[in-house]
C-alpha cells in the first residue's frame, strides 16, 4: 500500500519491484496494482528513490507500457504533490500543457490562449522545454508580453485580471519536473511525460484539460 513507496528507500526493495515486476521485458513483465504505483510514482515525485534504480525503473515501464491502473495510481500521486490553486470566477479555466514546442509549424497554442482570454475564459499555460532544436513556447510567449509568473499567486491574480497565466512546471510540481527534467539524459520519455497533460491544480470542477496526444495509442490510455 502507501507504504510501498518508503520501501523503495531500500536499494534491495528497488530492485526487487524492477527484478520481479516491471523489469522483466515487453512480455515477461507484471503490471503494479493501482495502490502500488501510487507508492512507487510517489517516492519517485519525493526524490526518494536512488538514481541507478530510478533509471532503470523509468525504461523498465516504457519498454512495458503503464496499465490503465498505473496511470491512475501515478496520477493520484501527482494530484497530492501538485500545488493547489484558487479558480477565477466565471468559466471554468482552460489548462493548456506545453512541453514540446513546435517542430515544423508555426506555435498557434499562444493564439489559442488569448482568444479564449478575450472572450473571458481563463487560461493556465503551463509545462517546461527541454528541445535545443525547437524554439521554446516560453519564449514566443515572453515576447508577446506574456511572462511566467514568478510564483502561484501573481498567476492567480493574472488569471482573475487578465484571464491567462504562464507557469513553470516546477512551481506546480517540483518532483514532476525532475523526472521530465531526465529525458535529456535518458534518451527518452518517460511515465512523467504523460502524466503531466493530466496535471490539474483546479478544485473538481472548475477546470478543462485540454490533453495532447502524440500516438493514437495514448487516446485510448489517457480517456481511460
Amino acid at each position: 500500500g502507501r507504504g510501498f513507496g518508503r520501501l523503495l528507500l531500500d536499494f534491495a526493495e528497488a530492485e526487487a519491484v524492477l527484478q520481479q515486476r516491471v523489469g522483466r521485458g515487453a512480455r515477461g513483465a507484471r503490471d503494479l496494482t493501482r495502490e502500488q504505483a501510487e507508492g512507487v510514482f510517489g517516492a519517485m515525485l519525493d526524490g526518494q528513490v536512488p538514481a541507478l534504480e530510478l533509471g532503470a525503473l523509468l525504461i523498465a515501464l516504457r519498454v512495458k507500457g503503464e496499465s490503465a491502473d498505473e496511470m491512475a495510481g501515478f496520477l493520484a500521486a501527482m494530484q497530492a504533490r501538485t500545488a493547489a490553486l484558487t479558480a477565477p470566477a466565471g468559466p471554468r479555466t482552460v489548462l493548456l500543457p506545453s512541453f514540446n514546442g513546435a517542430r515544423k509549424q508555426a506555435n498557434l497554442m499562444p493564439l489559442v490562449a488569448q482568444l479564449l482570454a478575450r472572450e473571458g475564459v481563463p487560461v493556465l499555460v503551463f509545462g517546461r522545454h527541454d528541445f535545443d532544436s525547437r524554439v521554446s513556447p516560453f519564449e514566443l510567449l515572453e515576447v508577446l508580453d506574456l511572462p511566467a509568473s514568478p510564483g502561484l499567486t501573481d498567476a492567480e491574480r493574472r488569471l482573475r485580471e487578465e484571464r491567462l497565466a504562464v507557469l513553470p512546471l516546477q512551481l506546480l510540481n517540483p518532483g514532476l519536473n525532475e523526472l521530465m527534467a531526465l529525458r535529456p539524459r535518458l534518451g527518452v520519455r518517460n511515465s512523467a511525460h504523460s502524466l503531466a497533460k493530466l496535471l490539474d491544480p483546479f478544485p473538481a470542477g472548475r477546470s478543462v484539460r485540454v490533453v495532447a496526444v502524440t500516438h493514437p495509442e495514448y487516446l485510448d490510455s489517457m480517456a481511460a
